[in-house]
């Protein structure tokens, strides 16, 4: 008698579509277990690297609040019970409050012993736990915190010691030289942080059950098709996973295998479809249609390219609207994206089908026309022109509203033998356009050589390539925050200009108004931080919203730090150019000389440009009235000998003038 098997369903012969299922979902499974597990270390080194930022954020705001020079008088004095000790103290004590999940802060310096250092004010009320100006602390087992005094950074791991188990952050305090003579540490317990992660790994529920039924999902799916004719499927299948989109897969029965293979036609003109979409999004500009900076800049270099590696010539134009602030000022915004869409069309227009136009910012745009020497370049610049000038833009009540455009044209090789070398010489050919009559297009090589030379090297110091891209970005910054805030690029442009006549007017070396321009341009670069709502609020600001303001100048000199080969005077600038003169100022409270020179011009000119601009909140002033603010407050919040000097040269560029209201040529539209 044959024996009776308890696991009978072993003895079964199970179809080719249960086969395929099984293995299917055991393949599928083991993949998204190890998806989950990946998933989950992942997420969870991006929640403590998020941590990680915050508690050195904290800790770099922290330190540039306290007064370096103030600090070691402190820790000279060794006096717990002086007023500079619990001022330092009570501040701490606020940031501390302001940030629930910080447990300890303080600040440490080093001593003569090797990686031995001493606190110097603990923001710690507990008697028990607090550490006293002066006591020691080993810190040889904390890799990082020895990094401190060079920058801001955080520790990888948890660190434990006899107070507990914590993950901390660093930032060096600096004195009025720009050395670093003592840290602030922020410290956040373990339990802290593992709350947090508690709360982030809540979000991972809903991924975790759908990549748990996926392959239940994908095993019942494809195994319906398991047929004679599942081959023919699988090859077409595998031919559009390599991305042949085209493929079609051919239905030859209207069974299982037939659906799944119309379903999987549709799939692949479905994805055809969304890679298409996907591949237009990253490429084009949204307003105009046209081509967005980043595939502008990316054919260029190809164009380039390809030219070098044939032997022709390639040209470029760049196209500027003039006055369009103006156009949006009367009309509205919403007449000035119409209007730069029936540009865009006019540009379209006016090329060949394989030159391209971009969007390159704003109210500029680029067109590469490949194969194409200056002569063919300019007729189709004036080409351009013509039709620009020529539409007819509806503007406010129905009115007819002119536009033209300034057109600089460059070409490769003759004008630059790299991408950032042919756009410095568009641009520097499209300044030259705009001032010749009726606008005419201008070739960069009508410029002065050694004009050309000098617009080749702005962006490459040294002919470092990689310090003209870090450049490029940081300008690109100050395009992203002009999009939030349009004062913004008018206001850096101003103080840019005026910096270097104040610079030269007081006798500066041509380096050092160099300088003092790229600074100008540069100082309000920390506003990309600042929340929209802040930026933009049409009241006054509430003391978190201003806290939010004068962190601006902090985080403007931690962006442009990193730009290889840029000036510390110009990084100097940024950060102090909101001192006041005799001390009252942020972030570090400097006072008189020893504010850097070019950060007493930039508050100079800075100040008046606010004055006098109209903002949403209120009328500017008008420039005799800023002129008598600035004289009232020299001495004060001004240094006085360069508030003399800068309304002499106000005044005299007013008397320059032919205007009988020549104050209004100084006041931004």
């Amino acid at each position: 008698m044959r024996k009776s098997n308890s696991l009978g369903f072993l003895n079964l012969k199970p179809s080719v579509k249960t086969k395929l299922f099984l293995a299917i979902y055991c393949a599928s499974l083991l993949v998204a277990l190890a998806a989950l597990w990946l998933l989950y270390f992942v997420f969870y080194d991006a929640t403590k690297d998020g941590l990680r930022n915050e508690i050195t954020a904290i800790a770099r705001t922290a330190a540039a609040s306290i007064n370096g020079n103030e600090h070691r008088l402190l820790e000279l004095s060794k006096d717990e019970k002086s007023p500079l000790y619990r001022k330092i103290k009570n501040h701490l004590n606020k940031i501390k409050q302001a940030n629930p999940r910080i447990r300890y802060i303080y600040t440490m310096t080093k001593t003569d012993k090797p990686n031995i250092w001493q606190f110097i004010v603990d923001a710690e009320e507990n008697p028990k736990l607090v550490s006293h100006l002066g006591d020691k602390y080993d810190i040889s087992d904390y890799p990082e915190m020895q990094k401190a005094f060079d920058g801001p950074i955080a520790d990888k791991e948890f660190n434990r010691d006899k107070w507990g188990t914590w993950l901390s952050g660093y930032a060096p305090i600096y004195d009025s030289s720009g050395k670093a003579i003592a840290i602030v540490g922020i410290d956040m317990s373990a339990n802290n942080v593992k709350s947090v992660l508690a709360k982030q790994r809540q979000t991972l529920i809903a991924p975790m059950l759908i990549l748990i039924l996926m392959p239940a999902l994908l095993g019942w799916i494809v195994s319906r098709g398991a047929t004679k004719s599942l081959s023919i499927t699988i090859d077409a299948a595998k031919k559009i996973a390599l991305g042949d989109y085209d493929q079609k897969i051919p239905v030859t029965t209207r069974d299982e295998i037939g659906e799944l293979a119309e379903a999987m036609n549709n799939m692949a003109i479905e994805i055809r479809k969304r890679v298409g979409s996907a591949e237009c999004m990253v490429m084009i500009d949204s307003l105009t249609n046209l081509y967005n900076h980043r595939y502008f800049q990316d054919k260029l270099d190809e164009e380039i390219e390809r030219a070098d590696r044939r032997g022709y010539k390639i040209s470029l134009l760049v196209i500027d609207i003039d006055d369009f602030d103006k156009f949006n000022e009367v009309n509205g915004h919403a007449r000035g994206d119409k209007a730069l869409k029936q540009i865009a069309e006019l540009i379209k227009q006016s090329i060949r089908d394989n030159d391209i136009a971009a969007r390159y910012s704003g109210e500029e745009f680029t067109v590469i026309l490949p194969k194409t020497g200056i002569d063919e370049a300019r007729l189709i610049a004036e080409k351009i022109n013509t039709a620009i000038s020529t539409h007819r833009f509806s503007a406010k009540h129905n009115v007819i509203y002119p536009l033209t455009v300034g057109i600089g044209i460059a070409s490769y090789p003759d004008c630059g033998e790299t991408s950032q070398d042919l756009i410095n010489a568009g641009y520097m050919a499209l300044a030259k356009a705009k001032k010749t009559k009726g606008h005419q297009p201008v070739y960069c090589l009508e410029l002065d050589k050694n004009s050309l030379k000098k617009g080749r090297n702005t962006l490459r110091s040294n002919k470092d390539k990689t310090n003209a891209e870090l450049l490029s970005a940081v300008f690109c910054l100050i395009k992203a925050v002009d999009a939030r805030d349009q004062y913004t690029r008018r206001h850096s442009e101003f103080v840019a200009k005026y910096a270097a006549a104040l610079g030269r007017a007081i006798g500066l070396e041509k380096n050092d108004v160099e300088v003092l321009s790229i600074a100008g341009l540069l100082h309000d670069v920390g506003k990309i931080g600042i929340p929209d709502s802040v930026l933009n609020k049409p009241g006054r600001l509430t003391d978190e919203e201003w806290g939010y303001m004068t962190r601006h100048p902090v985080l403007g000199a931690d962006i442009i730090r990193g730009i290889k080969g840029l000036p510390k005077e110009i990084i100097r600038a940024t950060l102090h150019h909101h001192e006041r003169y005799d001390g009252a100022g942020y972030p570090d409270g400097m006072k008189g000389e020893d504010i850097p020179l070019t950060a007493r011009i930039l508050t100079v000119v800075d100040s008046y440009h606010a004055m006098i601009s109209d903002r949403p909140y209120r009328q500017g002033l008008s420039p005799e009235e800023a002129i008598e603010e600035l004289m009232k407050h020299k001495g004060t919040q001004f240094d006085a000998y360069l508030v003399d000097k800068f309304v002499e040269l106000i005044m005299k560029e007013q008397a320059g003038s032919k205007s009988k209201t020549p104050a209004k040529l100084i006041k931004p539209a």
